[in-house]
Order: C-alpha cells, then sequence, then structure tokens
C-alpha cells in the first residue's frame, strides 16, 4: 500500500481548517485528535500495519473530501468505516484508558456517520 501523500496531507489538513473547525462535532473529533496525538504519533510510529491502516482512511476520506464539489459526493460507506475501524482495532489493543474511551467515541460516532456525506457528519457550520 502506498503512504499517504504530500498532497492528500494537505487537503486533509485544509479540510480540517476550512471545515471541520466551524461544526461543533468537527471540533471535537478535532480535539479528540488533539488531546492523544502524542499517544497516536508514537503508536503510528511503532506499528507498520497501524500506518497502513490509518494511511488507507486518510486516503478514503481525501476521496470523501474531493468529491463533495461534485454532481455525486460520496458517502460514508462500509467500505470507508472498515479502514477506520482497522485503525481503531489496532490503536485499541495498546492504547491508554484515555485513547481507548476516545475510540469508543470515535466508534459510535462513525456507526451515525453510514450514508452521510463527510460534511453533512460534521453537522452545521457554527460561529
Amino acid at each position: 500500500m502506498a503512504t499517504l501523500t504530500v498532497a492528500q496531507a494537505t487537503a486533509l489538513r485544509r479540510f480540517a481548517a476550512d471545515e471541520a473547525s466551524r461544526t461543533r462535532q468537527g471540533r471535537r473529533w478535532l480535539a479528540l485528535l488533539g488531546a492523544h496525538q502524542q499517544e497516536l504519533s508514537q503508536r503510528y510510529a511503532e506499528s507498520p500495519a497501524l500506518r497502513r491502516h490509518v494511511d488507507q482512511a486518510c486516503r478514503d476520506a481525501v476521496s470523501l473530501i474531493e468529491s463533495l464539489d461534485s454532481d455525486r459526493p460520496r458517502v460514508i460507506d462500509a467500505s470507508v468505516t472498515a479502514s477506520v475501524q482497522a485503525a481503531l482495532t489496532e490503536l485499541e489493543t495498546q492504547g491508554s484508558a484515555g485513547l481507548r474511551g476516545a475510540i469508543t467515541e470515535i466508534r459510535r460516532d462513525l456507526q451515525a456517520a453510514l450514508g452521510q456525506t463527510i460534511r453533512q457528519a460534521l453537522g452545521p457550520r457554527q460561529p
């Protein structure tokens, strides 16, 4: 599997700054990532399997993002959730109690997002 490209990482950062940070759900997800950033980075660096799963989940997210302005934007489906679930499972096996709690929240949110575009899953923009 290919690693995440610079262009893909840039697209994710841009979406996080321009869209996710402007919704309540997006801010919550970004806060969860921020709260566990050090542990996530350490696990990512240590585990080739986790890197594969995370990179795939990120590529899937970029595909969702890039489709938003098309006539038929992609929705979060089983293939997208499978890559995220694989990364979460890998993290859960050795994660701290705090990270495991965050994983539980993300799994719940992911299930609720099925059938929605990534923008819909984030909810309405807020000031």
